[in-house]
């Protein structure tokens, strides 16, 4: 009867047991949906063993730092390429102020209006970069706002 025991047990255990690349493999697939049934499915597993490395293996607190890791790189890269943009922005502006000071405004060249106008870009793209709405941008909010009033009006059915 002995023996008999410790095969049962032996069978459940080895059907319990999950690797650790199985049990990371889990993780990667709950990173998906955060759904233990979901995972279950994926991995050939019961709910309850996922479930039960789920809690063990704390998954929610490490999605949560690979999250803020990931978060943190993020705005430091986006950071870095700001601030580049907008010192080749005002690079631009200041070569196109030096282009505008030496030519005379009565006789305006094509070096003049080319000028003036890397200017203007310059200025709109540095706008832009640091979040102020573009003119095409209001536009289109003001258009979309009109067309939301018109819906709201009494008596207007469609």
């Amino acid at each position: 009867m002995a023996s008999k025991r410790k095969k049962r047990k032996l069978k459940v255990k080895m059907g319990r047991h999950v690797s650790p690349a199985e049990a990371e493999r889990m993780f990667r697939f709950w990173c998906e949906h955060q759904n233990c049934a979901y995972v279950a499915g994926k991995c050939g597993r019961s709910e309850t063993t996922v479930y039960k490395h789920r809690k063990a293996g704390n998954w929610p607190k490490r999605l949560k730092a690979i999250q803020a890791k990931a978060q943190k790189k993020t705005d430091h890269d986006t950071a870095e390429m700001i601030a580049r943009q907008t010192k080749m922005f005002r690079e631009i502006e200041d070569v196109a102020r030096k282009a505008v000071k030496r030519h005379r405004f009565n006789r305006p060249s094509d070096k003049t209006s080319d000028a003036a106008h890397a200017a203007g870009e310059a200025a709109k793209q540095e706008r832009t970069l640091l979040g102020e709405p573009t003119e095409r941008i209001e536009f289109t909010d003001t258009l979309q706002e009109r067309y939301a009033r018109r819906k709201q009006a009494p008596g207007n059915q469609g």
